[in-house]
């Protein structure tokens, strides 16, 4: 048994040299390809979304030169997120903050440093003893955090999904299905002008490339409701709404991809690059 068990930690170890040495990594496939059946070997995507929603490893490289320089200009985050699509096609229910991680992806392929907050509101809010009601000041908390420990990012984005039902979520782009997108703008800010004009440039370039996915822009105030939405930290705060409760993988994933796409050339209006 020694004997085997020696053989064993010689062999371990040499692959370990190995795979080290010559810098050999595996490619997990993109997450969007996964669902659609592009990538040439077969995952189910419960596979991936079950290791926390990441879409796939990057080269250490490019994780090397964000941490080390603190280049994130994206800032994504899930102010409820315990929201959660139920789609009968998977056998768990991914909650909103799988939107990040497609947002991500797409951003950081076209070099623009994206940090997604991993630390959880819902917990946040049991260590201080808030009610759900509490949740925008606890991801308020996770954003100063975020902005004192990389103070470059400059872009926040909230994103939430709808309760209504899918008939009302759901909408025909091109003969294919998208989850509807909502965006909510606080109009009880200092901020509000600068964070509407911002919401329209993107609002109105992602119904111009897809028309009709967006039902437009809920502007809020008054009595009972937030009116803030943590969008008087800074000028270029967003709220979006993903779909609703019960928008299959595939149609949350189509809007989150029109998005990325939208949101880059606007950032990269914004950034002149």
């Amino acid at each position: 048994m020694k004997k085997y068990i020696m053989f064993f930690i010689f062999i371990f170890s040499i692959s370990y040299l190995f795979f080290n040495t010559y810098n050999i990594s595996f490619n997990i496939p993109n997450i969007s390809d996964i669902v659609f059946n592009n990538y040439k070997y077969k995952y189910h995507v419960t596979d991936i979304l079950n290791i926390g929603y990441t879409a796939y490893k990057k080269k250490k490289t490019v994780k090397k030169v964000y941490s080390e320089n603190r280049e994130y200009l994206v800032y994504l985050y899930n102010t409820h997120d315990s929201e959660k699509y139920f789609d009968n096609a998977y056998s768990i229910n991914p909650t909103v903050s799988v939107n990040n991680y497609i947002v991500k992806d797409y951003l950081e392929d076209k070099n623009i440093g994206v940090y997604v907050e991993e630390s959880s509101v819902k917990d946040l809010l049991s260590v201080h003893g808030y009610k759900y009601s509490y949740s925008y000041l606890c991801s308020r908390e996770l954003m100063e955090n975020a902005k004192n420990k990389y103070n470059s990012l400059k872009y926040f984005v909230d994103i939430h999904r709808d309760s209504l039902d899918k008939n009302r979520t759901t909408v025909n782009v091109n003969n294919e299905e998208y989850a509807s997108i909502l965006f909510i703008v606080g109009l009880e800010n200092k901020n509000y002008n600068s964070n509407l004009q911002f919401t329209n440039k993107i609002n109105d370039l992602l119904n111009k490339e897809y028309p009709g996915i967006s039902k437009g822009i809920l502007k809020k105030s008054g009595r009972g409701v937030n009116g803030v939405y943590n969008q008087d930290f800074s000028p270029y705060t967003i709220l979006i709404e993903i779909g609703g409760k019960d928008n299959t993988l595939r149609e949350v994933i189509r809007s989150a991809m029109a998005f990325s796409k939208v949101f880059y050339e606007v950032i990269k209006d914004e950034e002149h690059i």
